[in-house]
């Protein structure tokens, strides 16, 4: 992206969601970085001798997110400060994520319900509204209809 994009960066915004963080530069530019990604790619995880990567991602917990993250300005070569829940502090070089930058200015989406309750059909048959229910929610849990399937999507 740039060394323009450093100093850019410095002067966004950093945006902690329930997966990833989402950096917004000053010109408006987003990048997301999963903080599982972010967790194993933290220079505490590498051998101080070899700096072979010696945290292995299976141990590291699949829903961790960040406690905080603020950027620090060190003129061109700012950074990414990452606490997590551990007590941990990570420092990622702006330039070092920008260039490995993965997803740059992606659309936020909202996740899907995935409660079964507020997925489940109530009331009457109605097939329109089930397959309204199935492209708004990308799913519609049916009881009470019987067990065969095949007559229910004959219905």
């Amino acid at each position: 992206m740039g060394s323009g994009a450093i100093s850019n960066a410095v002067g966004g915004a950093i945006k902690l969601l329930p997966e990833w963080l989402r950096l917004t530069l000053a010109d408006g530019t987003t990048v997301d970085f999963h903080y599982l990604w972010l967790r194993h790619h933290c220079d505490s995880g590498l051998h101080p001798r070899t700096g072979e990567r010696t945290l292995d991602p299976v141990d590291i917990d699949p829903d961790i997110a960040a406690d905080s993250a603020e950027f620090r300005d060190f003129g061109e070569t700012g950074e990414l400060v990452v606490t997590w829940p551990e007590g941990l502090v990570s420092h990622y070089a702006l330039s070092w994520l920008l260039d490995h930058a993965y997803s740059v200015n992606l659309a936020e989406v909202t996740l899907p319900r995935t409660d079964p309750e507020s997925l489940t059909w109530h009331g009457p048959f109605d097939p329109h509204g089930v397959l309204r229910r199935v492209e708004s929610d990308g799913a519609s849990i049916m009881r009470g209809w019987g067990e065969d399937t095949e007559q229910l999507i004959a219905r």
